[in-house]
């Protein structure tokens, strides 16, 4: 898919819609994180995290890209540090988007998460027109809170037992931005 890409020059960050040549290197940053995906990635099944699976999801991500998926690469320095997707993108009366991210543990806390959301704000509401933005956020992970309220998402509530993660129904911190 040749899908939208957007890049800022703050902080040499970039966000890139994921192809073919980032496989291998965000796999293998994947399978490094593979602790902190297992700790705050919905699934019912339990699976592995071996390079192979995690480059057989992200070729099913290029592949179902462009209109319910739109999966993007983080780039830093020309170096893949993560991917956000804006997922269940819903056209229509609601014109709204989840978005979910992973950073790479090497640049947390370096303003890589923050950059990236304001990136992917930028493209949803300008290149995509969307009318609304969602994050789910486990309230144990403060920093993904603060990138989220960085970015001027609005808490609007707390989902019980909302998604299962790890073995168990976890709540989550919800969040919403709205287009301009």
């Amino acid at each position: 898919m040749s899908g939208p890409s957007l890049s800022l020059g703050m902080d040499e960050i970039e966000l890139i819609t994921l192809a073919q040549q980032h496989v291998a290197e965000l796999a293998t940053l994947r399978v490094a994180n593979a602790e902190d995906i297992r700790r705050t990635a919905a699934t019912r099944q339990p699976y592995e995290l071996s390079f192979d699976d995690v480059a057989r999801s992200l070729q099913y991500r290029i592949e179902a890209a462009g209109t319910e998926l739109y999966p993007f690469v983080i780039m830093r320095d020309g170096q893949v540090v993560g991917d956000l997707n804006l997922t269940q993108v819903i056209r229509g009366p609601e014109e709204g988007a989840n978005v979910g991210l992973l950073v790479d543990r090497g640049v947390r806390n370096q303003g890589v998460a923050s950059t990236a959301i304001g990136l992917a704000c930028r493209l949803a509401f300008e290149e995509l027109a969307l009318h609304r933005l969602q994050a789910g956020v486990q309230p144990m992970n403060v920093a993904s809170k603060k990138a989220f309220l960085r970015n001027d998402f609005e808490q609007i509530g707390l989902a019980r037992g909302y998604l299962f993660v790890d073995g168990a129904w976890r709540d989550h911190l919800l969040f919403q931005k709205l287009a301009p």
